[in-house]
């Protein structure tokens, strides 16, 4: 008869005493065998001890590799910066089960490559904070910055890590200046200690080590950690009214809460941008968050707060379903917002007018000749196509729902049921990604529309989608020249087109 003894192993690693419970076989009631120290290593969950200041970081990491090879992800070259992240990556040292160094080779791309794989190794590096004197493809917001009040950083900046596969359930514990704190989004488990579930979750994610303004915001099971840097501390009722619309108004949209349950967002002075990551998402505005302004920070904000439900609980199957994780965010955002009342009538037809206006300068000034998902392979260039394309698709939807349905269903409802089935996924496990034959299925489901035909000429084709006649049927008019737009109610709309509208853009 066999019995599962529990075994605890503890290494020191620098100032962080770290213990972990294995699993072993013992046949009762003889204990357990000894374990080599090769063997007990290897079944240590990894661990990450980071060294914080001000003017740089020190990481000290214990690995089990599978493979031969250690890697930052998601590596991206900024403008006189080619090496992207890794530049900032300094004196690495790698050892191994015996505190031997181990010599590595490094490719073009930044990988650390060992001359032998599949061993337990410690990995002690140095990371420098220079990150916000460049210009990065998707923005500083999705890298690293330094603040007065601390360190912003993404997983994608500071963890070197196996490349090929890394063990799950990551430790990592923070030791701070004093008086800062550190904001993950991962579970607490001490003090400036937490753990990442996976690599994914360690990597894609954002973090602030700091004095920064902290709050909590608590929607039903669902909890969202805000942190305000200086210049928007004051104003944080501006930033919580909007949340908390939002996250109302989506979570009665989809059904649900986001299958996350903690999530974390970091607010700072810089250009305007936003970032959306596993399970937070970071942005910077420039200067002071006023109402006035509130029209450009605020729609962004929710926009990534958006994309906890399409984008990260339900995501696309691959990059030909861009247009439709960004487009249609970027269409429900001003429905939302302007449904909870937080911008008027005449805010949410300017937004409509932008989107027409991005997808026009896509196909007139940039000549694109791309489809909506082709758009997606290249999506910052074709940034136009991706979220202007994708919005204008959206409208399109909501006009051919309405008509179909007397006004009941539009593209609400098509989320709705889309996230019924893409959403919704057991603890641990990778959503299933979406295509656009599931789109197609989905309102045909809802509204009893058939949109094959469409999609091929629209978004698998690269026909040029005129707009005017899909708004005519939600009772709203389109004059425009090339880029310039402007739409507003149709004084001449039909019953059924006012009551489409109404249904699709009234108060909720």
């Amino acid at each position: 008869m066999f019995k599962l003894t529990k075994i605890t192993f503890c290494y020191t690693a620098s100032l962080l005493l770290s213990c972990y419970t294995g699993a072993a076989l013992a046949s009762a009631p003889v204990q357990a065998a000894p374990v080599s120290q090769a063997a007990a290593q290897a079944q240590l969950a990894p661990a990450i001890y980071v060294k914080v200041q001000p003017d740089g970081l020190e990481v000290d990491a214990r690995y089990q590799l599978h493979g031969n090879t250690l890697a930052l992800f998601n590596v991206m070259g900024a403008v006189g910066l080619p090496a992207g992240q890794t530049a900032f990556i300094k004196d690495l040292q790698v050892e191994d089960s015996q505190g031997k160094n181990i010599s590595f080779s490094t490719t073009p791309d930044g990988d650390w490559v060992l001359p032998v794989g599949d061993q337990p190794v410690r990995v002690r590096y140095k990371v420098e904070t220079g990150h916000g004197a460049y210009q990065w493809p998707a923005g500083v917001e999705e890298v690293a910055y330094k603040t007065d009040e601390g360190l912003f950083f993404t997983g994608y900046a500071l963890f070197v890590v196996p490349a090929d596969k890394m063990d799950p359930n990551i430790k990592v514990q923070f030791e701070l200046p004093k008086g800062w704190q550190a904001y993950t989004p991962w579970p607490k488990t001490a003090d400036n200690s937490f753990n990442a579930s996976s690599r994914r979750e360690l990597l894609s994610n954002v973090m602030f080590f700091g004095t920064a303004q902290h709050q909590q915001i608590q929607h039903q099971d669902y909890s969202l950690d805000l942190v305000l840097g200086a210049p928007y501390a004051k104003d944080s009722q501006r930033f919580t009214s909007l949340l908390q619309s939002m996250l109302q108004q989506s979570s009665t949209m989809f059904g649900s809460t986001p299958n996350r349950k903690q999530y974390l967002i970091v607010v700072n002075e810089g250009f305007a941008d936003g970032g959306a990551f596993e399970g937070s998402f970071s942005q910077l505005i420039k200067g002071p968050a006023t109402e006035a302004n509130r029209v450009v920070w605020g729609n962004v904000m929710a926009h990534e707060l958006l994309h906890f439900w399409n984008g990260l609980s339900m995501v696309p199957a691959s990059v030909d379903e861009e247009w439709f994780k960004e487009g249609f965010t970027d269409y429900l955002t001003a429905v939302l917002l302007h449904r909870g009342g937080q911008f008027d009538q005449a805010w949410l037809l300017k937004r409509f007018e932008t989107m027409y206006s991005r997808h026009a300068i896509g196909r007139y000034y940039q000549r694109s000749q791309a489809s909506f998902q082709q758009a997606g392979h290249d999506k910052q260039p074709l940034r136009t196509l991706v979220y202007g394309g994708g919005a204008l698709v959206a409208m399109a939807m909501e006009a051919e729902m309405r008509d179909a349905t007397d006004g009941e269903k539009g593209v609400a409802d098509l989320m709705r049921s889309m996230f019924s089935e893409f959403g919704t996924t057991e603890k641990g496990q990778q959503p299933k990604g979406y295509s656009s034959a599931d789109i197609i299925r989905h309102v045909k489901l809802v509204s009893g529309v058939d949109m094959t035909e469409f999609f091929r000429r629209y978004v698998s084709g690269n026909e040029y989608l005129d707009i005017t006649p899909y708004l005519t049927r939600m009772g709203l008019t389109l004059s425009h020249f090339v880029e310039e737009a402007d739409i507003r109610p149709d004084q001449q709309a039909t019953a059924a087109a006012k009551r489409n509208f109404l249904q699709a853009y009234g108060p909720r």
